[in-house]
């Protein structure tokens, strides 16, 4: 579960794996920071906003004011950050806030599993 001092997932694979947005939006932020690495924010609407942390040094591929649609590349995975360690294994940290206020990332994982759901097959 997520909370204040690490309110995200950490999601490991390998290092350029395509980050994908979890829900259209817009990008409001591509930066550094010690703590985060390089990392994008997108803003989808409803008071929800995104963010996807440590990515790779050259792995941001959008910019702030892009519009972005669920499934979308946005970045690639690396291990970017400097505080309180620089991360060893190539991973995003995965935040969801809703109004401000930092809530559980996974609660979205199982609701986008359902969002689309495979047809019937025909009988």
């Amino acid at each position: 579960v997520a909370v204040e001092s690490h309110p995200g997932i950490n999601i490991t694979n390998d290092g350029g794996t395509p980050i994908l947005a979890t829900a259209d939006g817009v990008v409001i932020k591509t930066s550094f920071s010690n703590e985060l690495g390089r990392y994008i924010e997108v803003d989808h609407g409803n008071g929800y906003k995104t963010r996807y942390t440590h990515l790779n040094q050259k792995g941001i591929t959008v910019k702030a004011g892009s519009k972005v649609k669920r499934g979308q590349t946005i970045g690639l995975m690396g291990n970017t950050a400097m505080v309180p360690m620089k991360a060893d294994a190539p991973h995003v940290m995965y935040t969801v806030e809703h109004n401000g206020t930092y809530v559980n990332p996974a609660d979205y994982f199982i609701a986008s599993a359902y969002a689309s759901p495979p047809e019937k097959p025909s009988e």
